[in-house]
């Protein structure tokens, strides 16, 4: 019962704490906070706790992103695709060619060995 008493207590704090920060747009952590979430590299990092309306604004934000870079990526994917492409037709347009100039070859000496 006592941790289940515990995470609640916690929960309830954490939903106290933001409901009281809403309304303040850039409070930043505090050096225990930064600690506690970032280790050892805490010092480099820039944290502000985001508003409501600035959360609504950026919803989305990191998905966009994602298929901006999967999509970027599929875009590279799909011109060296191309570039394959274009590779193997040549190779294949030179292979013809190749077979062709055999094929006459072989005309030519059949019709000089009659």
């Amino acid at each position: 019962m006592k941790p289940k008493f515990g995470i609640f207590v916690v929960a309830l704090t954490a939903s106290l704490t933001s409901t009281a920060f809403a309304g303040e747009t850039q409070q930043m952590f505090n050096a225990a906070d930064m600690q506690q979430l970032f280790g050892e590299k805490s010092e480099s990092a820039q944290v502000a706790i985001l508003s409501q309306q600035e959360m609504q604004e950026t919803e989305g934000a990191a998905v966009l992103t994602k298929l901006q870079k999967s999509s970027s990526q599929s875009q590279t994917s799909i011109s060296q695709a191309q570039k394959s492409l274009q590779q193997y037709q040549a190779l294949m347009s030179a292979l013809s060619d190749a077979m062709k100039k055999i094929n006459e070859l072989q005309q030519s000496m059949i019709r000089n060995m009659r």
